[in-house]
């Protein structure tokens, strides 16, 4: 059972990527409204999937490739078969804040 990454444009979800148990963790970066870097953390499972955020640390995208050191992880979700979460995130690629979903399907 996968974890499917999602975003919301003109009006409907589309699928941006997707993770199984046998994939590396996924990870994005997020400006948060009051300006603070954040970094969050997602994985598979299989029979669950689940989303962390960095209590601190730093990432880094070089080409295709992305360094990540972290600093403690607090666990924001955990999803079941069916369930998803949905946050809203910026990034420093564009001043647009955006929603994004996880579904582990």
């Amino acid at each position: 059972m996968p974890l499917r990454i999602e975003v919301y444009k003109n009006g409907k979800w589309i699928k941006v990527g997707e993770l199984t148990k046998h994939d590396p963790p996924g990870s994005f970066s997020n400006i948060s409204p009051d300006g603070r870097r954040e970094i969050y953390i997602f994985e598979c499972f299989g029979n669950k999937s689940v989303i962390y955020r960095s209590k601190g640390g730093i990432d880094r995208e070089i080409g295709s490739l992305r360094e990540i050191y972290t600093f403690g992880l607090e666990r924001i979700k955990e999803l079941g078969k069916g369930n998803s979460y949905e946050m809203e995130i910026g990034t420093d690629k564009s001043s647009e804040r955006r929603k994004i979903r996880f579904v582990h399907v």
